[in-house]
């Protein structure tokens, strides 16, 4: 913990961007993903790919924060996926429902190749 949340940007298609998080995702990240979110939306993006690989630590504000992302992404008709949550942060994201909003991958290459085709 105390890793503040850094978010790298990467496009894998015309309609496909990747958000690779780094860090700790709480309540302090909020303006920093709000942000990122809010250029998706002008961009006119179909695709998100949130990438957990390197993310440390995922508070109940962080929680939170995924969720509004997932059901806003599904509510503007986007596919949403989250790639590489550690398996503790897999089974609380399924067990809260997150899959009826978004895909849930093991791998960042599985998630890339679903959205992709």
């Amino acid at each position: 913990m105390g890793d503040e949340l850094q978010i790298q940007t990467e496009y894998i298609d015309e309609g496909t961007l990747v958000m690779h998080l780094a860090g700790d995702l709480t309540h302090l990240a909020k303006v920093t993903v709000n942000e990122t979110f809010e250029d998706i939306e002008k961009m006119g993006l179909k695709n998100i790919i949130l990438n957990f690989r390197e993310n440390d630590y995922i508070n109940s504000a962080g929680i939170a924060l995924i969720f509004r992302i997932a059901i806003q992404s599904k509510q503007q008709d986007h596919q949403l996926a989250i790639a590489m949550p550690n398996r503790h942060y897999q089974k609380i994201f399924r067990q809260a429902g997150l899959k009826l909003y978004a895909q849930i991958y093991e791998s960042f290459d599985e998630a890339k190749e679903q959205m992709l085709n």
